[in-house]
C-alpha cells in the first residue's frame, strides 16, 4: 500500500513541476512580446507628436522603415 501512496506523491510534483515550467515560459513569453508591443506604441504616438494639429499634412510625412521595404 505505502508504494502506492509514494508513487502518486511523485505523480503529483511532476505534475506540479509541469505547471511551474510552463507558468514561466508563457510568462516570459508574455513580457517579451509585451515590450515589442510598447515599442510600436511608443513609435505611433512619437509620430503623432512630431507632425502636430496645425502643421499641413503634406509636411508631416513619415520616413520609411526599412523593415517594410520600400514604398514609394
Amino acid at each position: 500500500m505505502k508504494k502506492k501512496h509514494n508513487e502518486r506523491g511523485a505523480s503529483l510534483v511532476e505534475y506540479a513541476l509541469l505547471v511551474a515550467l510552463i507558468a514561466i515560459v508563457a510568462i516570459t513569453s508574455v513580457r517579451a512580446a509585451g515590450t515589442k508591443v510598447s515599442q510600436q506604441f511608443s513609435e505611433v504616438g512619437n509620430a503623432f507628436v512630431a507632425c502636430g494639429a496645425g502643421d499641413d499634412p503634406e509636411d508631416c510625412q513619415p520616413n520609411p522603415d526599412p523593415a517594410f521595404g520600400d514604398e514609394s
